[in-house]
């Protein structure tokens, strides 16, 4: 990608199981000149695909914003500490999130951590492993 976009209504090829929903985030390199000698080096982009009932109803994606001249690593501000991990759990009394977060190869090794249904972090606590799965 060259350029910030944002579209709506986006066309599916297949299905979208229609309980998948919210956000789907990634990041990557993208050098805004779109060209690069390795995959892995660019300006930094994040890229969001909106899921609701079945359907993809919206795409965005951003450069990550960094002091001028400053092209090492940009991280990202959040309320978790550890990468998340897939397929987290909604609890269909309270609408909690249940989830967990590895820490890759230093401790904690794995988080447990817990979503209000209004998307707020309410738990956040390591796990004792004595080394990485």
């Amino acid at each position: 990608m060259t350029q910030e976009l944002t579209a709506h209504d986006l066309p599916v090829t297949g299905t979208i199981p229609p309980e998948l929903g919210g956000w789907n985030l990634r990041n990557g390199p993208n050098p805004q000149d779109a060209a690069s000698s390795h995959r892995f080096f660019g300006d930094g982009m994040i890229h969001g695909v909106r899921l609701e009932d079945g359907r993809a109803t919206s795409y965005r994606n951003r450069w990550a914003r960094a002091r001028a001249g400053d092209r090492r690593p940009v991280r990202l501000r959040g309320w978790l500490v550890t990468p998340m991990t897939a397929y987290p759990k909604t609890c269909p009394e309270t609408g909690e999130l249940h989830f967990f977060g590895y820490g890759g190869l230093s401790a904690p090794y794995l988080a447990y951590h817990r979503a209000g249904a209004n998307g707020e972090l309410t738990v956040s606590r390591p796990v004792e492993m004595p080394r990485a799965r």
